[in-house]
């Protein structure tokens, strides 16, 4: 919004009233030949700003105007040996009824925008290098006369004007203060297109994204991007400087890699650096082939240990049947569950660690040692509960350390995953598998991302 007045420290309610008319037919104007969504939202705050002020405005004043014959210096010619004081003021005082003092009614113009402001009350106001103070009614008294009026406050640039003043006589003084600022400039990751909001008003966004945020006013700063949390802070500063503020977007749950990334997937924590691989299927495969769902022995073939070389291509594999789960043995030199080389079919339990070993012919031991842990939901069939196996989470164990390394999905592991009623409970059932301890479970949730 620009000045009212065109300029003007002084006007007449008649001219205020004429070029509000003109700068609300303007926005008007505007607002029917552009179809950006952010440019009519911010024109119609606009005009509602300019109405609504507008109004509180002309009425304060109105309670104590009296349309005044302008005084400007070149008006005022002096008689011989009179001053330019002498004259102004027995001009004045020729009305009996009239007070000797002069009514400046401020209307506030912060960088040419019509507002509320009480910056008044605390700033300093010298008439002709003497301070004064306002009165109740927040009008200036002022002695008639050609007279300088300066404004200084530490949030806005100094201001002052000079305009002549009729004893008993009121009306309104246009103060435009513009305001000290300081640069803000906003780093948000990921690198999204958003909108932003300065105090619920969305404002359009500058390259380089720094703006400028006035001193001394609490300022709410929202950004929106679809796909993520919004996001919002609050900045006040008192002095002119520059200032940086890194976000760093927070994805919706259900958008989270975690929740979102088709399988077969791989996902890194981004604090701990740990890595799972995701897969999905009925029947999974345990073994030294690259096309195995699990590979048992690290590097290429090719390159493959002595020892390594015990493991079998497809060693063994575990399967879904009916909710629930059977590992079977598919190697030359066999396999091992809970210590007990397995001859047949072994049945998995749900919610049980599971040791399994690679057996190593010739050596007390075992070539590699994995734990199984079947994690298990409840659903009702035909009148009675039964436990289903949801999903495998796979655990190296090299001594006494245990690392999660592979979540395998059966089909009705995903249901939950794809539908926003239960995403919630499939992430903390997840997340937990992945071992994390945090009660955030959404923060945690956010931390897994694709490779």
């Amino acid at each position: 919004m620009n000045l009212l007045v065109g300029g003007k420290e002084q006007c007449s309610l008649a001219e205020l009233e004429k070029t509000y008319q003109e700068k609300k037919s303007k926005y008007q104007n505007e607002l029917k030949h552009t179809s950006a969504k952010p440019r009519i939202r911010l024109l119609e705050a606009k005009i509602q700003q300019l109405d609504t002020l507008y109004r509180a405005t002309r009425e304060k004043i109105e309670l104590n105007y009296d349309e005044p014959e302008m005084v400007h210096s070149r008006e005022v010619e002096p008689q011989a040996g009179e001053s330019m004081d002498d004259k102004v003021s027995n001009e004045a005082n020729q009305s009996v009824d009239s007070p000797s003092m002069g009514n400046a009614f401020p209307i506030y113009l912060i960088d040419g925008e019509l507002r509320e402001a009480s910056f008044l009350e605390t700033s300093k106001v010298i008439v002709d290098e003497e301070e004064v103070g306002l009165e109740q009614d927040g009008s200036l008294s002022i002695l008639p006369g050609n007279r300088k009026i300066k404004i200084l406050h530490p949030f806005f640039e100094p201001w002052e004007t000079e305009f002549g003043v009729l004893g008993g006589k009121s009306f309104p003084l246009i103060i435009n203060m513009v305001p000290l600022t300081c640069d803000l400039t906003l780093k948000v990751f990921p690198s999204v297109d958003f909108r932003l909001f300065l105090n619920e008003l969305e404002t359009p966004r500058i390259f380089g994204e720094t703006y400028k945020i006035p001193l001394g006013e609490l300022f709410r700063i929202k950004l929106v991007a679809r796909g993520y949390e919004e996001a919002q802070f609050t900045v006040c500063y008192d002095e002119v400087g520059a200032d940086e503020k890194s976000l760093n977007l927070c994805p919706l749950l259900e958008n989270t890699d975690l929740v979102s990334g088709e399988l077969p997937l791989t996902l890194s924590h981004m604090k701990t650096g740990v890595t799972v691989e995701f897969r999905r299927g009925s029947n999974f495969v345990f073994g030294r082939a690259e096309s195995c769902d699990v590979k048992l022995s690290e590097g290429i073939e090719e390159f493959h240990s002595h020892q390594e070389l015990f493991i079998s291509r497809n060693h063994f594999s575990v399967t879904s049947r009916n909710g629930r789960v059977f590992l079977k043995d598919h190697s030359a030199n066999g396999t091992k569950v809970n210590a007990k080389e397995i001859t047949e079919e072994f049945e998995i339990p749900i919610g049980e660690c599971t040791e399994v070993e690679v057996f190593w012919p010739g050596k007390k031991g075992h070539t590699v040692r994995r734990e199984l842990f079947v994690h298990g939901t409840d659903s009702v069939e035909s009148g009675s509960q039964q436990i289903e196996a949801k999903f495998i989470a796979v655990y190296e164990l090299a001594g006494s350390e245990r690392k999660i390394s592979h979540l395998l999905f059966f089909e009705n592991g995903l249901r939950e995953r794809q539908s926003p009623k239960t995403v919630l409970p499939w992430v903390i059932s997840v997340t937990k598998a992945l071992g994390s301890e945090s009660e955030e479970i959404i923060d945690e949730a956010r931390m897994w991302a694709a490779c």
